[in-house]
């Protein structure tokens, strides 16, 4: 099923999630499997209603994972929006939630909602900045949260961005976790087969000269022969020395996006690892979110 589908916004009702059609919805649901939380169709029915800017902007191949509740919901909500975004999230029973210490980010808050009828615990993790890298530090922001909120389209769930923003966003994405020397000497520089297939579609759906306008507008800084680069960096036949090559080229453009400096970021992310690998190993504790109110 093709989760991502151009749609012509004009033409999108106000109410995707009314109170008339949700039991529809739910019904429906019901009668194919995976079912579809209602929690989540609620939410998306009062994030329409109110009118909050926002998308969903992780990784389509695990939609159906998140509509079913069983992966994190990662939202992008405009910053504007941020405070009538968390009343609705409070007003529906979702709760505040912090991370370990070693997982807390800059612009991510964590909620956690109870689904009655699915008997799951939905998890939102609401970005107010697009922040990338590898999963300890997460370093690098992008400046491109606006224009990618004003590209968003409807998807068959959850607004999306434009097809062009999400995979240029994807790509920088997985050059950053997976073709820099310190990821590649970890022996994590290999992308999962979900991820290649990911990126196969993703690049036979863009527009080449809409990604490009986009590039040179709001992302200046990356010429493109380096995202050409860096597609070729994500392709399993690439060679090693143009992965790490690649990667660090892309580094020293970010350069000016980076919290903390690329050398301090690669101390963090190997001085977190040794810290949890004792914590699991010697002491047997997890890393859990502990609610802002308690229990």
């Amino acid at each position: 099923m093709n989760h991502y589908q151009r749609i012509d916004t004009k033409s999108i009702s106000p109410n995707i999630y009314t109170e008339d059609n949700l039991g529809n919805v739910l019904e429906k649901s019901s009668a194919t499997k995976p079912i579809i939380p209602g929690l989540i169709l609620k939410l998306c029915q009062a994030l329409e209603r109110v009118g909050i800017i926002y998308c969903y902007w992780n990784s389509y191949d695990q939609l159906n994972r998140l509509a079913t509740g069983n992966n994190d919901l990662d939202l992008l909500i405009s910053r504007g929006d941020m405070s009538r975004f968390t009343e609705i999230l409070s007003n529906m029973g979702f709760k505040l939630a912090h991370a370990p210490v070693e997982k807390t980010l800059l612009g991510v808050l964590d909620y956690f909602g109870y689904d009655e009828e699915t008997d799951r615990v939905i998890h939102v993790h609401a970005h107010f900045q697009l922040i990338l890298a590898q999963d300890l530090t997460k370093n690098y922001r992008l400046l491109i949260e606006k224009p990618y909120l004003e590209s968003v389209v409807q998807g068959e769930l959850f607004k999306v961005p434009a097809i062009e923003f999400e995979f240029i966003v994807f790509v920088i994405r997985r050059v950053l976790k997976h073709s820099t020397w310190d990821i590649i000497l970890r022996r994590e520089g290999v992308m999962s087969t979900s991820k290649q297939q990911e990126l196969s579609y993703l690049k036979s759906m863009v527009n080449g000269q809409r990604m490009n306008e986009i590039l040179k507008k709001h992302l200046p800084y990356l010429s493109g022969e380096l995202f050409s680069n860096c597609i070729r960096a994500l392709e399993p036949n690439c060679s090693l020395w143009n992965r790490v090559r690649t990667g660090h080229q892309l580094q020293s453009r970010l350069q000016a996006n980076t919290r903390p400096p690329a050398l301090l970021d690669v101390f963090l992310k190997l001085w977190r690892r040794v810290v949890l690998a004792i914590r699991r190993r010697v002491f047997k504790t997890s890393f859990k979110h502990r609610l802002a109110s308690g229990g």
